[in-house]
């Protein structure tokens, strides 16, 4: 990085489940960043984000 390197403590990254989990850490880790923090996305939105892995919605049936 060069002259700057004693300013930069490491890298704080919000997780998004959109993205390849191993791509994002390979882009940065190429940064060589002394620590890599991982913050995981808030969980009390109405209606909570998109998940990929979140199971299906279910619906009611008429009665």
């Amino acid at each position: 990085m060069g002259a700057t390197d004693h300013l930069f403590a490491g890298v704080l990254c919000a997780i998004d489940r959109c993205n390849d989990p191993v791509a994002v850490y390979g882009a940065l880790a190429s940064l060589h960043p002394p620590r890599i923090d991982f913050l995981l996305p808030r969980t009390t939105w109405t209606p909570r984000p998109s998940s990929p892995m979140a199971p299906a919605p279910r619906t009611q049936t008429g009665s």
